[in-house]
């Protein structure tokens, strides 16, 4: 869970341009939906044509790329454009709940609200095989690209449409890899948005990311994460002593690769914190024996993670991912990212670890090797020299940071040496304000405790304004 701009004269719509995460997404591997249509046949669907490869002139094909907008708030004569792009996964419509950051921002600033999908996701792929050549298309600076297309189809095409002919400035963000998404969309270009949401933003390429479970122990506290560490050691040896037991248990009969199901388990743990449901995973393992651990875990993860996620088990499974028929949840888009440039490998830490062993780089190794039928692996000293890693250079970026998150090693440390007002960071804080809070609040409802959401919205919501209002750099 990008952009463009446009530079002086007349009067001007503000466009506010933001990159998202997705309905469902991969970056811990599902996740549910942060800002979720709320009645999609309200908003038709719309297409254009994108070039397959923005890099090679002497290539021409194009695909459709789906987008929606969502005009409820539109002030025509003066108000800006919110683009709302998706992230690793399909998309059913635009951000239209109460309580999305997209819509409190849209009703501030009267503006048209527009959705763009990801290559390679839902209906916006430009294969039907996606054997090993045809993955080639699918890249971060594909994406990137692709949005800086959208903001000109947007100024010379759909504004048009809605009968907007003036100068337009544009704003950017998003959040988890779409956040990413945001930075690096202003370092490549600065010239075309007037400023920038990277709210949980994963900049920092990492190839062996032990430092993920590590800052989830911290943001649970040690009882607990010491009750899910012995959960998994029990688990270890269940495995080796009746695996098809307990993929039963855990309702995923199709995980037979070791790594597979324990990718599973330790998502299911990792992404109640990494969205803020803490106090539900903790209060399931709690003053609960050794012996009873996993049982226990298992009807937390089949009674509430699997519906409240919407997750399939299947998915996690290899044979699943190595199809080469396009399947629009992305599943097999989203690890081709992963094993051709943005690794985020979670392994377990090399301190008092709590994931399976069978979670190793070699896992990921075998399993990207497996699953694209090739020796691919990520550069990731590639991905951050090009983008900039912790601290990527790019103004008028508000970087945004829920205090349970445990991708925070992932994220900007402090943006450079620039003014604050220029790079600043921040930060929610309270038990449940974890991955991109800001955009979608806190579950189960969406309120944060002691006011901090609306707080942080606020201090957010005033960058923008602040930078719109200002002459560009």
């Amino acid at each position: 869970k990008n952009r463009k701009k446009r530079m002086k004269v007349a009067p001007l719509v503000f466009v506010v341009l933001l990159v998202v995460v997705g309905v469902q997404s991969f970056i811990g591997h599902y996740r549910p939906t942060l800002l979720q249509a709320e009645k999609s046949g309200a908003f038709p669907a719309h297409y254009k044509r994108t070039l397959i490869d923005h890099f090679d002139p002497l290539n021409n094909a194009t695909f459709t790329q789906k987008y929606y907008y969502n005009d409820l708030y539109f002030n025509h004569a003066h108000g800006p454009v919110i683009l709302y792009i998706n992230g690793e996964g399909p998309i059913s419509g635009p951000p239209q709940g109460a309580n999305d950051e997209i819509v409190l921002l849209a009703k501030r600033f009267g503006a048209l609200i527009i959705t763009l999908e990801h290559r390679y996701f839902g209906e916006s792929t430009p294969f039907h095989n996606v054997s090993l050549p045809n993955m080639r298309f699918l890249s971060s600076r594909q994406a990137l690209q692709d949005l800086a297309d959208f903001i000109f189809y947007t100024r010379s095409d759909l504004l048009p449409s809605l009968g907007v002919r003036r100068e337009i400035k544009f704003l950017h963000a998003g959040g988890s890899y779409s956040g990413a998404l945001s930075a690096w969309f202003k370092v490549k270009f600065p010239h075309l948005t007037y400023g920038a949401i990277s709210s949980s933003g994963v900049v920092h390429v990492i190839e062996d990311f032990y430092q993920f479970e590590e800052q989830w122990a911290h943001s649970v506290g040690p009882d607990c994460a010491n009750q899910i560490r012995k959960m998994n050691r029990h688990l270890d040896a269940e495995w080796r002593s009746n695996a098809a037991q307990v993929r039963s248990l855990f309702h995923a009969p199709t995980l037979i690769i070791e790594g597979d199901f324990q990718k599973y388990i330790a998502d299911s743990w990792i992404e109640s914190v990494q969205y803020g449901y803490q106090p539900e995973i903790c209060s399931a393992v709690s003053n609960v024996t050794d012996n009873d651990l996993v049982a226990a875990y298992a009807k937390y993860v089949t009674t509430f993670f699997l519906p409240v996620f919407g997750m399939n088990p299947n998915s996690y499974s290899t044979a699943y991912q190595a199809q080469e028929s396009y399947m629009p949840d992305g599943s097999r888009s989203w690890w081709w990212l992963k094993c051709s440039e943005l690794a985020w490998f979670e392994t377990p830490s090399p301190h008092n670890p709590i994931r399976s062993p069978a979670l190793s780089l070699s896992y990921y190794r075998d399993h990207c090797r497996r699953v694209f039928g090739a020796n691919i692996w990520p550069n990731a000293n590639r991905t951050n020299l090009n983008y900039g890693g912790v601290t990527p250079a790019a103004r008028r970026v508000v970087y945004v940071e829920g205090s349970q998150d445990p991708w925070q090693a992932a994220s900007v440390k402090k943006p450079s040496s620039l003014p604050e007002d220029t790079e600043p960071k921040v930060v929610i804080s309270c038990e449940r304000c974890a991955h991109c809070v800001d955009l979608g609040g806190c579950p189960p409802h969406g309120e944060c405790s002691n006011g901090v959401l609306t707080a942080g919205r606020a201090k957010i919501a005033a960058y923008l304004e602040k930078w719109l209002n200002e002459p560009f750099p």
